[in-house]
């Protein structure tokens, strides 16, 4: 299965996707790569540290209007994408900027001076096409004095595996971004594929890329805990656990337990199947299906439509149904005191 991580067939994923990985990344980060990509000198209001009060106090002054449109000469003409800039133009604060994403090579010239636009604001105004977005993406992420956390990586990597499949860097060559390599290495380095990095369910590999926490199970605990809460029912229902990126258990684990008011539950089922990264989305779904994958398509379409979470990224862990052999069945609840992992064979000896 490859597949960039957004996607549909039936709506615009570049914008739904722009939209979705900005949202969940450090605003530090996306001050840096709107500059880059728009090309202001000006610098951005961010976050800033102010001593002239009795004790010292950071304040946050960040205020920024997305428009994002991929189809292209959309300012070009009068029509609704002019008119949402005149909207946004009207409430512009004084230290608010817009900033406008779209498939225009070179420059809308409209935006350059829009009418309805008030002269005061027409300079906090800042256009990139996808392909200049894209090359600040690329910028950020090769650069060594920039650290950049795995999950943001993996987003930024996936909008670019996006953009690429929509063909909205089509202003040159493909642009290419790779993981970084754990190790210098003397071999020639392959020759990149012209389609861009994919996100492969198949065979990654979460402690490869560095998604998850460092591990503070104690040694021989093959047993993760888990509050019940929600996680339970989702149990019930799909036979899975949802969870982050970050907090997928080492593969030593091999099974899930389910604490409510300081008990362990009695049912303890076994973790058959680790998806390290996925959306939960319908049109993944439809990816997922179209790929073959029925069993992993049908719980994200599920999972999608009962509306309780967003599109993520998530990672989800495929559990034994409560009647599969596999599964633990303790005549009743243990009493837990508190421990993210526990041992499954003292589990066994809590009900002789």
């Amino acid at each position: 299965m490859t597949m960039p991580l957004f996607g549909g067939a039936d709506e615009d994923r570049a914008v739904h996707a722009t939209l979705a990985v900005i949202a969940r990344l450090d605003p530090a980060l996306v001050r840096d790569l709107l500059q880059e990509a728009t090309g202001l000198e000006a610098d951005l209001p961010g976050v800033s540290l102010d001593l002239d009060g009795p004790i010292p106090r950071l304040r946050a002054e960040l205020d920024w209007w997305l428009e994002v449109s991929t189809r292209p000469g959309a300012y070009g003409v009068d029509g609704a994408a002019r008119d949402r800039i005149r909207a946004v133009a009207r409430d512009l604060g004084p230290r608010s900027w817009v900033f406008v994403i779209s498939n225009d090579p070179p420059a809308p010239t409209w935006l350059a001076a829009p009418d309805g636009v008030a002269e005061s604001v027409r300079s906090r105004i800042a256009w990139s096409s996808f392909a200049w977005l894209t090359k600040a993406i690329v910028a950020v992420l090769e650069d060594p004095l920039r650290p950049v956390d795995s999950t943001s990586r993996l987003l930024l990597q996936e909008l670019v595996a996006v953009y690429e499949a929509e063909h909205l860097l089509d202003e040159g060559p493909p642009i290419v971004v790779e993981p970084p390599a754990s190790e210098p290495t003397d071999r020639p380095a392959a020759t990149p594929d012209p389609v861009g990095l994919e996100l492969d369910l198949a065979d990654l590999d979460a402690l490869d890329l560095g998604l998850r926490r460092p591990s503070s199970r104690p040694p021989g605990t093959d047993v993760v805990v888990v509050p019940a809460r929600s996680a339970w029912r989702e149990y019930l229902d799909h036979t899975v656990l949802v969870c982050a990126p970050a907090d997928v258990p080492d593969p030593e684990v091999t099974h899930v337990a389910f604490e409510r008011d300081g008990r362990l539950m009695a049912v303890v089922p076994r973790i058959e199947t680790r998806v390290p990264m996925l959306a939960l989305t319908a049109s993944y779904a439809a990816q997922l299906r179209a790929d073959g994958d029925e069993r992993v398509a049908a719980i994200v379409e599920r999972l999608a439509a009962d509306g309780n979470r967003d599109a993520g990224p998530y990672a989800l862990l495929l559990l034994s149904h409560p009647g599969d052999p596999a599964t633990l069945r303790m005549p009743g609840p243990v009493d837990h005191e508190g421990a993210r992992f526990v041992r499954l064979h003292a589990l066994h000896a809590a009900h002789p």
